[in-house]
């Protein structure tokens, strides 16, 4: 049989054949079932127009429902109905039809309909001929395609020629190409089986299939048939015993020593407590090399580790612990058990590992029987059900990864360098821990911080060469450099051009990866290497080594290339399954359709195959999004609002408000809505803080589709009706009238009250940057991450900035203040701006609390000091409003050094005890004043360095005209300044070795009285303050701090001594 005989048995027309297979088509591209196709009609059918020339033209908007999964004669059925029941109406104008149906019009879309279908039946010859003239017709050709695409069918004599037309600016011509062959499978495939369900109807050929199914997944690599991660690790032991393996602070540890002691606690717990393989042991608490320890020496007592992140809610922590049955919880003495209880035994890490380390191990190590198919970890994600999952991952497919990366990622036999920053219960994360130390390399272990203040520090580190990292945290890197970080791979979320450009302007020669996989497929899968980031949408790459990647429908056929399907993964990277859930293990794990003996993950990810085997990642087709890089199931997040006192129904769906901030929006119905923030409060004990909704919206009723579910697509979010029942109160000052207007613009919201918090109104720590930045340059304040943390209310907030104004005009803490600390006060270079000991201010926080003091010239009207000597009286009455008595420690840079040296005098003066830091200015006077030529270039280099300092801060931070005049009144009152007297306290010159012969710091020791201690630098003298020399700096100034203790203490000690002894 062919088409036209299906149409006589259906009684049907092949027009309307032709139209279900492109409607058949259009579904199988889409997944969408209300389908609407255009076609025009010659509109003649009334008898008076027989006879009029002219254009009468009507177009049609054929609609047909395609739902239920149809077989094709019953979609041929529908269409004969529509056709019919259009074509009875077909005296109705079009323009009518799109006024009464589609009244608001867009210029990007044409109304009704996307796609038009045009059918001309004609005879063997179309030749006509008008007495002695011949006619035939001519192509005029198309310069611009009216609708997105355009079937021209053509029936000659049964003949069926099928024509494309499309617009270039949305279509390829390889996409239509292709499109073109799948119509024409369709076809025959409906010839061959017209009763088929829609969705089963082949419209792949053999080639096509062959391509997507086999060539794109010649993926196999055989790599060293090692049982274990740990087996792997000892063998860089025994190559390099001396190589740094983990660093912490001022704490290296070698493989040897790695090696000597994680092989000890792995005794421990084998021995002492009597575990046995796939025990699961969990870990929490703080960061540390310790951590890194523990974790291997849980794989070489062959069981797995079980990340808990400390900072999750008691009751998501209680869950993972029932839920594992942990025989060992390994914690530090700072965060103990946290309250945890359940029957396992409490390992401090901090206390046993030391003493671990102290004793003698055994003399020869036993065999470490370990199987690849041995547990080596579960980490839990956010799970449908309302309550998290464990994915269980082996050996066998973690060492896959792994090794995949060692050689993808690396250039040469370097090793590689990483930060470890981001929690355990991230499992991202391991790559950071375990591909450095498979490769000989170094995990620098960081302290536990703000995101902005970490990652500033890995940036400043010069031996850290590559970084895991998420799309959220490569915003904290803007303002920062690093030309030692050479990779950059990235992954939890979706990378976009904007991180992109980011990461380039850190390094312009950084290499950048872009890392796709669930948990359930261990860390990553697919990759790709982002050469120039200008693309629109960024690919997630080709399949990793031994892995393979299947783009399917609902039915489980494979869909054409172009098409969007669900991404399926095969291979040696799948997980075992969840942790005491064979159920959905068994429905997400399938069997592979391709192989025997071998399993499929669903991920629940959509994608869709791209020229050359590269996928582009296209969102999910369920309910998980990912919110600053963790996987949330709303469903889960639904389950926990649902279960609050006062809620009887709800949902939750993610927005994107724009570069990756992505927020969680509840929408709720029952008394409970009208206090949003009470149920965020509940919540939170319950959900960690990026699954608590960021805004919440109160209905009557949910909105619900025909067949009884909630209609998500109705959910609108308006700035104007969230958060629920909340009305915005009066502020009680001009700064809270500020701080209100900059939350409402920045978190989208068109009300806020003044007790509403930050991080329960859209606000976290990625868009915590660019609102401080707001508020410092709107009320000329200089507040920090922990200021707005701290006090994450808007009336809490303005109360603090207006504490903060009465008490100094010219000191600012540069640091979180921490009680009992002691202080540092830090006088700046030339333009007195002490935004330069920021980087200072970090390496010193929680050991010292760094106060920054402010010359007057830039953000200020009050008039400029007239010498150094009035400068020091002015700030030392403001340095004693903050620390009225006690020791006091100063530290001056370039200019800030004699000004140091004077407010020294003036507080011993006033009884205080000083100690002095002095950087990199002698005593000397300058000797030379700047000419207006070099005044020029110093104005235009200061200028870029302080907005240099502030992470580039927009150029209009600072002017032009008030950094000259600064800069002009600085040097003049630093030309006339003669040192002169000296001192009693201590004092610690720190110089730059760059461009010296000799010391020009040495100077000073002749002006104290006590001891004099200097030292060297190699960094330049713009450079010494960065984050790199910084740390150094720091660690100096806190030795000097303890040294000076005490040799204090010990004159106290002999001064009482003697005194006892004279009388």
């Amino acid at each position: 049989g062919n088409l036209q005989d299906l149409a006589v048995r259906k009684k049907a027309s092949l027009f309307m054949v032709l139209l279900s297979a492109l409607k058949v088509l259009l579904y199988r591209y889409t997944g969408q079932t209300d389908m609407a196709v255009g076609t025009p009609l010659a509109n003649r059918g009334q008898k008076e127009l027989e006879g009029i020339v002219g254009f009468f033209l009507n177009t049609l908007a054929l609609r047909t429902d395609l739902s239920g999964n149809p077989g094709f004669i019953q979609v041929l059925e529908k269409v004969r109905q529509n056709v019919l029941t259009a074509f009875a109406n077909q005296n109705t104008p079009f323009e009518q039809v799109v006024q009464a149906a589609w009244p608001r019009r867009s210029r990007s879309i044409t109304p009704l309909f996307q796609v038009m279908m045009v059918m001309q039946n004609a005879g063997a010859d179309d030749d006509l001929q008008l007495g002695d003239a011949d006619i035939s017709s001519l192509s005029p050709g198309f310069s611009r395609s009216l609708y997105d695409i355009s079937f021209l069918v053509k029936d000659t004599a049964g003949n069926i020629q099928v024509a494309i037309e499309y617009a270039t600016d949305l279509f390829r011509e390889g996409t239509i190409k292709r499109m073109a062959e799948h119509f024409q499978n369709l076809l025959e495939a409906v010839v061959a089986a017209p009763e088929e369900k829609i969705s089963r109807l082949n419209i792949l050929g053999d080639a096509e299939e062959n391509r997507l199914r086999i060539d794109f997944n010649e993926t196999a690599m055989p790599f060293y048939p090692y049982n274990s991660v740990v087996e792997l690790i000892d063998r860089q032991a025994s190559l390099y015993p001396d190589q740094a393996a983990v660093a912490f602070g001022q704490n290296t540890m070698t493989y040897a020593a790695l090696k000597a002691l994680s092989d000890k606690l792995a005794d421990y717990l084998t021995d002492e407590l009597e575990l046995a393989a796939e025990d699961l042991i969990g870990i929490t608490g703080s960061r540390s090399d310790l951590t890194v320890v523990s974790i291997l020496g849980i794989l070489k007592a062959g069981c797995a580790y079980v990340p808990i992140d400390v900072n999750y809610p008691a009751a998501r922590k209680s869950y993972i612990i029932s839920d594992t049955c942990l025989k060992a919880l390994i914690c530090t003495s700072e965060t103990g058990d946290q309250g945890l209880t359940g029957d396992f035994r409490t390992i401090h890490a901090d206390q046993l590992l030391p003493q671990l380390a102290a004793s003698p191990g055994k003399e020869k190590a036993p065999p470490r029987r370990i199987r690849p198919d041995h547990l080596a970890y579960v980490i839990y994600t956010s799970g449908s059900t309302g309550r998290p999952k464990g994915v269980a991952v082996a050996h066998d497919s973690l060492l896959n990864y792994l090794q995949c990366c060692a050689g993808m990622y690396r250039t040469g036999d370097s090793p590689f360098h990483f930060p470890l920053f981001t929690s355990l219960s991230f499992d991202l994360t391991q790559t950071s821990i375990l591909l450095p130390l498979i490769t000989g390399g170094t995990v620098f272990v960081q302290q536990e911080g703000t995101p902005d203040r970490i990652l500033s520090g890995i940036a400043a580190n010069p031996a850290v060469n590559a970084v895991k990292l998420t799309p959220s945290h490569v915003h904290f890197l803007q303002g920062l450099a690093s030309n030692r970080l050479k990779i950059a791979i990235v992954g939890g979320e979706e990378l976009e051009a904007f991180h992109v450009k980011v990461l380039r302007k850190f390094n312009p020669e950084i290499k950048i990866f872009n890392e796709y996989g669930p948990t359930e497929a261990t860390i990553g899968c697919t990759v790709w290497e982002v050469e120039n980031g200008n693309e629109s949408v960024i690919p997630i790459g080709r399949p990793m080594a031994n892995t393979q990647i299947f783009i399917a429908d609902e039915e489980g056929k494979i869909v054409p290339q172009g098409v969007s399907g669900e991404i399926w993964i095969g291979g040696r990277g799948l997980a075992r399954g969840y942790l005491n859930q064979p159920a959905m293990t068994a429905r997400k794990f399938a069997p592979h359709p391709f192989e025997n003996n071998a399993r499929i993950y669903k991920t629940g990810d959509l994608g869709r195959w791209l020229e050359g085997g590269v996928i582009e990642y296209k969102g999910r087709k369920d309910d998980q999004i990912k919110v600053r890089g963790f996987r949330v199931e709303l469903g889960e997040v639904e389950a926990a609002v649902g279960r609050l006192d006062g809620v009887d129904q709800c949902t939750v769906v993610a927005r994107n408000f724009g570069s990756g901030d992505v927020r969680l929006i509840a929408y709720v119905v029952g008394e409970g809505s009208a206090n949003p923030r009470a149920l965020a409060e509940k919540l939170s004990k319950n959900l960690p803080d990026y699954m608590v909704p960021a805004h919440w919206v109160a209905l009557q009723a949910l909105p619900l589709t025909s067949s009884g579910k909630v209609d998500k697509r109705q959910l609108t979010w308006d700035p104007d009706e969230g958060n629920a029942g909340q009305e915005d109160e009066t502020p009680d000052s001009p700064t809270e009238a500020a701080l209100t207007k900059i939350w409402k613009e920045m978190l989208s919201l068109n009300h806020i009250g003044p007790h509403d918090n930050f991080f329960n109104s859209g606000g976290h720590s990625l868009n915590a940057i660019p609102i401080l930045f707001r508020i410092n340059k709107a009320l000329s304040i200089n507040l920090n991450l922990m200021d707005l943390f701290s006090n994450p209310t808007i009336r809490a907030l303005a109360a603090f900035i207006e504490s903060e104004r009465t008490g100094s005009q010219s000191v600012f803490p540069l640091n979180p203040v921490k009680p009992g600390a002691a202080n540092l006060f830090c006088l700046p270079p030339i333009l007195g701006m002490p935004v330069v000991f920021n980087h200072l201010a970090r390496e010193l926080q929680n050991k010292l609390n760094c106060y920054g003091l402010q010359y007057r010239g830039i953000h200020s009207s009050a008039p400029f000091d007239q010498s150094i000597v009035e400068l020091a009286a002015r700030l030392t009455s403001e340095i004693l409003t903050v620390q009225p008595a006690g020791n006091f420690m100063l530290c001056g840079y370039s200019m800030g050094a004699p000004v140091a040296f004077e407010v020294a005098k003036q507080l011993e003066k006033n009884g205080h005890q000083v100690d002095l830091i002095l950087i990199d200015r002698g005593p000397e006077k300058p000797g030379k004043t700047a000419t207006p030529d070099k005044e020029d270039k110093m104005v235009e280099f200061y200028l870029a360095w302080l907005n240099e300092q502030m992470g580039n801060a927009s150029s209009e931070e600072f002017q032009e005209q008030e950094v000259r005049q600064s800069f002009v009144n600085n040097i003049r009152i630093l030309n006339q300044y003669t040192a002169a007297g000296k001192i009693s306290g201590p004092v610690l010159a720190i110089e730059s070795r760059q461009g010296r012969a000799q010391s020009i710091m040495k100077g000073w020791g002749g002006f104290t009285e006590s001891r004099f201690d200097h030292a060297w630098m190699d960094a330049g003298h713009y450079e010494l303050l960065d984050a790199g020399s910084a740390r150094a700096i720091g660690r100096k100034i806190l030795r000097h701090k303890r040294r000076t203790a005490r040799r204090r203490l010990a004159g106290l000690f002999f001064d009482q001594f003697r005194f006892k002894t004279s009388s």
